[in-house]
């Protein structure tokens, strides 16, 4: 985030398109979210025909639930309409904004589902007020892949508020097989264990 000094290492003027793109990315990983839109901003600057930037823009206001991914991913899909990655992305937008049928209809219309899509489908549903529907996308995706966090924590969660604690045992001991170095499997692990007592 320190333009001034980064130019007296390397001329910012001389990056790739992929460098100016690990700028943004690594912006927000530290939570950086501002320095991460410029970022992407500079990156439009310097490539207009490219999607990726809307695409990642889109994401950092999902994080924070800002109705601007709804006027930001737009623009990306006009450089890439056929973009799988950046319809989901709509898609969650669409849901945060209460907006269900918009999201409904552009999940289905994607020609396959891939875990991101399936995730998202488990929110909307959880959002419909569907709990069951979302448990078993949630599950059928750890089926596909036993690795997959944002289905595990969403499954942890809801397991949390519907006080499932033996699904959530057995849910928290496989995540921790895999990723023993996860804090967040271990925290929901101890919950669970305390109120199953």
């Amino acid at each position: 985030g320190q333009d001034l000094y980064a130019e007296l290492e390397w001329p910012l003027v001389d990056l790739s398109f992929d460098e100016m793109m690990r700028i943004g990315i690594y912006a927000d990983s530290m939570s950086q979210y501002i320095t991460a839109l410029e970022a992407f901003r500079q990156v439009i600057e310097a490539y207009p025909d490219a999607s990726e930037p809307y695409l990642e823009m889109g994401k950092i206001y999902n994080k924070y639930q800002d109705p601007l991914a709804l006027e930001n991913i737009p623009f990306g899909l006009e450089k890439a309409p056929e973009s799988t990655v950046l319809k989901v992305e709509q898609a969650q937008a669409f849901i945060y904004q209460k907006k269900l049928d918009q999201a409904e209809k552009l999940l289905a219309s994607l020609p396959e589902a891939s875990l991101q899509s399936k995730q998202v489908m488990g929110r909307l549903k959880l959002a419909q007020g569907d709990t069951t529907a979302a448990i078993q996308i949630w599950e059928e995706t750890l089926g596909e892949n036993p690795l997959y966090k944002p289905s595990i924590l969403a499954l942890c969660k809801l397991y949390k508020a519907s006080n499932q604690y033996d699904a959530g045992i057995e849910l928290t001991e496989r995540a921790i097989s895999n990723n023993e170095l996860n804090s967040d499997y271990w925290l929901y692990y101890a919950h669970f264990s305390l109120q199953r007592r």
